[in-house]
């Protein structure tokens, strides 16, 4: 037969280590003033000593979460463009593959044809797996033209 004791003497303990808890009588909190959190009282704290230059430069700076253009190209773990070039038939079938593309993928298809100076037909979106297709060899021109982008 089990025996309840064992799990009552443990509740009964955590219950007085928490209300020894609750009751300290210090804080490490910083102290603030009343109406105002410490989170707020810190982050004046920094802006009061950094120059108001490095200020004005962060305000009008955008994010890259902010960006202009309705899609996104995250990049590999190793920090490069998911750009690769496929072949097969022997090499007499060549394109390159865009990856990682969030956002609206119809826009940046528009945006790489009138960049690269491609036809509608060079270019090719799967929606399933979300890449965009170009016919032939052209990692090159894609990455300088997606960094001068700012992806």
């Amino acid at each position: 037969m089990l025996s309840i004791r064992p799990f009552t003497r443990l509740f009964a303990a955590n219950h007085l280590i928490a209300q020894r808890v609750r009751a300290c009588p210090y804080s490490t909190a910083p102290e603030v003033e009343q109406g105002t959190s410490a989170v707020e009282e810190i982050t004046v704290e920094a802006a009061s000593n950094t120059p108001p230059q490095i200020l004005q430069q962060l305000s009008q700076s955008t994010t890259p979460s902010e960006s202009i253009y309705p899609f996104r190209i995250t990049r590999t773990n190793s920090g490069n463009l998911p750009v690769y070039q496929e072949e097969k038939k022997h090499g007499s079938w060549k394109r390159t593959r865009i990856r990682r593309i969030a956002g609206d993928i119809d826009a940046l298809k528009d945006l790489m044809a009138r960049g690269l100076k491609l036809d509608s037909g060079d270019l090719m979106v799967n929606m399933r797996t979300r890449h965009l297709l170009i016919r032939g060899h052209r990692r090159t021109e894609v990455l300088q033209y997606l960094k001068e982008l700012g992806a």
